[in-house]
């Protein structure tokens, strides 16, 4: 990929990155190289520049979907440029460039001298790996322990940098929902950071911003999960509130009031994003055998019903040991934070759960055509979709 950036508060560069195996890297570097030598000597082609000129001015309007694209537009040019409608005249310009110019340009800026080259090679290579014994030490293998009451735990020590994350996931989202409380999983999730059995919201968010951490809880379509991330030194602390998030928060009826209010808000912004718009009309013309007929934040109808009672209970049935992995990464001792985590949740009491059985797969039996009509002037969007085959033939999904 390649990016240019000319920001107003320091001089711009211009940049290509590329990921490969750390055996390839000279080979990448020459053939950038290449490419930055024929800019210089040939003479970008009228088709090919067409081309790029469409992009840029379709990914403008595609960037002005939303009214916070336009706010952040119209800020960030009046910040930067003292003209809020800069982007605007800035994709304007780009459509009288030529070929002679962009010739010019690379022959005065993409000289040897002002080129930086950095390179991030995978612990154990490159001219600096140092010895087999440091790589050892900063990274472990995976270590994977079921407990008793069916909590699957993953660690692994990979300490590059002062850092732990800890990943919970449960099977939820839309799969935990029904028609009739569709977004609830949505909205349990952004309740289990406003208040604990030990902790308050405040205290929460109080104790994260001081050490500069995060932490987080979300719902999507397969599953429902927590993140957590904090320096080493945060850990042993952090691990206590990633505990009661997961398996004790209380569901305060003010802070319930809250979060119900911005979910329906985002429904309803939804419509304003033709992207957003077209994914969740195009869920609706799904079967209704299966459970992603359902969208994650649900429907304005289905949410305004949620009650603290409904959230309660579906933690309770899906927030299980049984129905959970949570996994510990970073600069950690593997052997003394598997311990750890036996400790403190492996006296948590067994819950099974049984989830409807679902088709493996829907095979469309005639073709189904679908218009709706876009509410912003100016896009169109098309979309195809195809019924393959379950989640669960792996081989085949591979070909695919």
């Amino acid at each position: 990929d390649s990016a240019s950036y000319t920001p107003g508060f320091v001089r711009g560069w211009f940049e290509v990155e590329v990921n490969c195996k750390p055996d390839n890297l000279a080979a990448s570097h020459r053939i950038i190289l290449e490419e930055i030598s024929r800019l210089q000597r040939e003479l970008v082609g009228e088709k090919e520049l067409a081309k790029v000129k469409r992009q840029k001015a379709a990914e403008h309007v595609f960037g002005q979907q939303t009214v916070q694209d336009q706010a952040e537009s119209l800020g960030r040019s009046y910040l930067s440029t003292d003209d809020p409608l800069f982007d605007e005249q800035y994709v304007k310009g780009i459509q009288r460039v030529t070929p002679q110019q962009i010739q010019a340009v690379a022959r005065k800026y993409f000289r040897p001298e002002r080129e930086n080259t950095v390179t991030i090679n995978p612990l154990g290579t490159g001219s600096q790996s140092g010895s087999e014994a440091s790589v050892a030490a900063a990274e472990s293998d995976v270590v994977k322990k079921t407990l008793p009451n069916g909590l699957t735990l993953l660690v692994k020590r990979h300490a590059v940098q002062p850092l732990v994350t800890v990943q919970a996931f449960v099977k939820a989202g839309i799969l935990a929902d029904t028609d009739a409380d569709s977004g609830l999983a949505s909205l349990t999730t952004s309740m289990m950071t406003k208040g604990t059995s030990k902790y308050t919201a405040a205290q929460i968010a109080d104790y994260f911003d001081s050490i500069g951490g995060a932490i987080s809880v979300d719902s999507q379509r397969n599953s429902s999960y927590l993140t957590c991330a904090t320096l080493t030194e945060d850990f042993p602390v952090a691990l206590d509130y990633c505990d009661q998030v997961l398996f004790h928060p209380t569901f305060p009826a003010d802070e319930f009031a809250k979060e119900k209010a911005p979910q329906l808000t985002r429904i309803a912004a939804r419509k304003g994003n033709p992207q957003a718009e077209v994914m969740d009309y195009w869920a609706t013309l799904l079967p209704e055998d299966t459970p992603f007929h359902r969208t994650v934040t649900g429907t304005v109808d289905t949410v305004a019903k949620l009650t603290v009672a409904d959230a309660k209970a579906m933690h309770r049935k899906y927030f299980s040991p049984g129905n959970m992995v949570l996994a510990v990464y970073g600069d950690i001792d593997p052997a003394k934070t598997l311990a750890e985590l036996e400790r403190r949740f492996g006296g948590l009491p067994r819950q099974d759960i049984e989830f409807p059985r679902w088709p493996d797969a829907h095979f469309a039996k005639s073709e189904k055509r679908a218009v709706l009509k876009n509410q912003q002037q100016g896009t169109s969007m098309v979309l195809l979709s195809y019924p393959i085959v379950s989640v669960n033939a792996q081989q085949e999904r591979d070909a695919l």
